[in-house]
């Protein structure tokens, strides 16, 4: 069952039986024959066929969906039992959100990786919303977001302070004041993340503790973008100090904090509420706050 499994998946994600025989190294009637074998077992058609591709019929979407997490569960089986007799090794799947994942994890990994050689750490960096359903669907073993998520097979812990702050170019005629009134904010063209991130949600938090209302909101999906456009002065943005530290020193950023309006926020940890965690998994968490203690936030 697990390898048609894992043929059909192939099949499925190259849409081509004959690039799916070349990427598992079977012939393409080994191919066919294992997709039989499940079409038989289900009795439905799992793929419908043609001359140039195939395409999931709605059984094969399903068996997709949740073939995808049958074999992570064996995965996570087999690195299980391994965990009994022998010391940590093997893969780690890390998801993280931009900002940590980006500008946070990849110090922290370089001295995990030095310390535990034989961890083999792999990391998918997307928004809060995503990482959380990779972590719920077993796609990810540990989670690292710095929004909130509220789902019932999610374990959420918080593991390290973020401090959001106003950005905007060197040049601009508030650079160099520490704080700002909301109301001296009114007319300015706002750079902004996409709706599902964890930073975009901070700033929506801005603007309702500010009763402000943005004239013009650009939304772009990548943080070094947002900071790249507001040193042209195409807009200010609200982004963590964490992401910023490198444009403080060289003077071509500056951050400002909004008068009574505190935006500070915490980096939470996500794994599975109802699943065993391995050795790395434990030795990764623990490595991790133990790091984010030692580190402070960046001064603005």
């Amino acid at each position: 069952m697990e390898q048609s499994l894992r043929v059909f998946i192939t099949v499925a994600k190259t849409r081509h039986f004959s690039r799916a025989a070349e990427e598992l190294h079977m012939t393409q009637p080994a191919v066919s024959q294992q997709i039989r074998s499940l079409e038989n077992r289900y009795h439905t058609r799992l793929l419908e066929r043609n001359n140039k591709s195939v395409q999931l019929t709605p059984a094969g979407e399903i068996l997709l969906r949740e073939g995808l997490e049958i074999l992570n569960q064996y995965a996570r089986m087999e690195r299980l039992i391994q965990d009994l007799t022998h010391s940590a090794s093997g893969p780690l799947s890390i998801g993280a959100s931009y900002t940590f994942g980006e500008y946070v994890l990849p110090r922290i990994l370089s001295s995990f990786c030095t310390r535990y050689e034989q961890i083999d750490p792999k990391v998918t960096i997307h928004n809060t919303k995503r990482i959380g359903e990779g972590v719920v669907r077993r796609e990810m073993d540990i989670g690292i977001v710095e929004g909130e998520l509220s789902h019932p097979q999610l374990e959420m812990k918080p593991v390290a302070d973020d401090e959001l702050v106003l950005v905007v170019p060197s040049n601009h005629p508030l650079a160099e004041q520490k704080e700002v009134k909301a109301s001296e904010l009114r007319g300015e063209r706002w750079i902004l993340r996409e709706p599902g991130s964890g930073t975009r949600e901070a700033a929506d938090r801005l603007f309702r503790g500010a009763e402000l209302t943005p004239d013009t909101i650009l939304e772009f999906g990548s943080t070094q973008v947002i900071k790249e456009s507001v040193e042209t002065g195409l807009g200010i943005a609200v982004l963590s100090s964490w992401s910023i530290r490198k444009e403080l020193l060289l003077g071509t950023l500056c951050s400002l904090r909004v008068q009574d309006v505190p935006m500070r926020r915490h980096f939470y940890t996500l794994t599975r509420a109802t699943s065993f965690r391995t050795k790395a998994m434990d030795l990764f968490l623990a490595f991790l706050r133990q790091e984010l203690r030692r580190r402070t936030l960046p001064s603005c």
